[in-house]
This record gives C-alpha cells, sequence and structure tokens, in this order.
C-alpha cells in the first residue's frame, strides 16, 4: 500500500460541495472511493463553515474598531489544519490549499500565509495572552510566534 496522499479538489456546483480526484490519486485511496470522497466532502464543507464564521467574527471586530485577538486568528489556522488532519485520514491532501481558501473565504493569499504562520509556529493557542492583538503578530507571525513559545519554556 503506498503511504502518499492523494491530491482533491473541491468545486461548489449544483448547490454543493463536489470532489474530484484524478485517476492516479483513485488508486491510492483506502477503501471504496465513494465513501471516502462523499467523507471528504463533508469534512471540507464543515471546517470551511468554521473558518468563514471565524472570518466574519475577525470582519466584525475590524468593522466596529475593536481589536481583533490573536486567539481568533489562531482558531482560524487551527481549523484549516483541523481539515488537512481530516483528509489525512481519509489518505487524501487538498490540492491547491491557498487557491480552496482563498475563493472559500474571501481572502488575500499573504493574510492566509501570515495566519498559518502564526498557527504553525504556536502549537497550542494557551500560550497567546488573551489581550494580545492581531495587529503586532500580522507584521511578524513567525517571530511573534517563536516569542510567545518561548516564554512558555521559561514558566
Amino acid at each position: 500500500m503506498n503511504d502518499k496522499l492523494a491530491f482533491v479538489s473541491f468545486e461548489f456546483r449544483d448547490g454543493r460541495i463536489r470532489p474530484f480526484l484524478s485517476m492516479e490519486g483513485l488508486s491510492r485511496l483506502r477503501g471504496d472511493p465513494e465513501q471516502v470522497l462523499s467523507k471528504a466532502a463533508k469534512a471540507y464543507e464543515s471546517r470551511v463553515r468554521t473558518m468563514r464564521a471565524l472570518r466574519t467574527r475577525i470582519e466584525d471586530a475590524r468593522r466596529s474598531g475593536q481589536l481583533v485577538r490573536a486567539r481568533l486568528v489562531w482558531r482560524l489556522g487551527d481549523a484549516v489544519y483541523k481539515l488537512k488532519e481530516d483528509l489525512a485520514h481519509l489518505s487524501l491532501e487538498l490540492d491547491g490549499l491557498y487557491d480552496h481558501l482563498q475563493v472559500a473565504l474571501g481572502v488575500k493569499p499573504k493574510w492566509l500565509q501570515k495566519v498559518l504562520s502564526f498557527r504553525r509556529h504556536v502549537p497550542d493557542e494557551k500560550l497567546i495572552p488573551l489581550s494580545l492583538s492581531w495587529g503586532p503578530c500580522s507584521r511578524a507571525p513567525r517571530r511573534t510566534a517563536e516569542q510567545l513559545t518561548s516564554r512558555s519554556i521559561r514558566r
């Protein structure tokens, strides 16, 4: 059995999320392809719904002049990581992660990169002070994350 993940993509058609897989990817799947792709579509739809709700909360805070909390942005990044895990459990990997998420969430690629960099370098939300806003983090997400994690090591 090949442990490489098969690339899957999703499109919104006829009011539903539809997964697509190459023939090569089809040969890598474990189990019934129809069931695997159905589970993948459900996971994608569920995680994207969560991400959209988080993005809406972020945008609402911005519009109302409130600070966007770093933990809120971290949760958005974490939802992306959970989607990747969900798909990996099905032996799948999202083909064009950034492209999919830019369209699904209506965000710019640079912003999305910063969100995912911050999440990648902060393994636990509890490391982020409740009072920390996203502003300082967005300028240097990796450096900010490394400072947060080094503080937790010293405690």
